[in-house]
This record gives structure tokens, C-alpha cells and sequence, in this order.
């Protein structure tokens, strides 16, 4: 299990998450994303759909960074 903010991923509040997989944690930040910060989830999925591949690919990435970064919850 890891535990990760919301300011980790470059959000606006420190919202901890938990979860096993990094999958769940990706399901959990968009929920969160889309329940607390309605504007920005609107601005990503506007942006992401106009997004090429590359920049996609980025973004995955950035995501997969922080969360291999995050420890192992004890």
C-alpha cells in the first residue's frame, strides 16, 4: 500500500490516498480530482482530449514517477 496528496500529483490540496495498485491509486486521483476540484478535472479532460500521443505518454509517465517514488506504507 502507498499513501500520496493530491500536491503530489500537482494538485491543489493534501487529500491523502491509499492504495495497492497503481491503477487504484489512478481510478482514486481522478475521483478525487473530479469531486473536489470539478474546474481542473474540466481543464484536463479538455486538454487530454486534444492531447497528441507523446504528451499523453508524459503524462503517464509523471504519474508513474510519483508513484513509484511514494514508500511502501508501514
Amino acid at each position: 500500500m502507498k499513501t500520496i496528496t493530491c500536491a503530489q500529483f500537482g494538485g491543489d490540496c493534501d487529500h491523502k490516498m491509499t492504495a495497492a495498485t497503481e491503477k487504484e491509486m489512478s481510478d482514486m486521483a481522478w475521483k478525487h480530482v473530479k469531486e473536489a476540484h470539478p474546474e481542473k478535472f474540466k481543464m484536463t479532460q479538455d486538454m487530454m482530449k486534444g492531447a497528441k500521443p507523446e504528451q499523453k505518454a508524459q503524462s503517464e509517465a509523471y504519474f508513474h514517477k510519483v508513484w513509484e517514488a511514494a514508500p511502501e506504507d508501514k
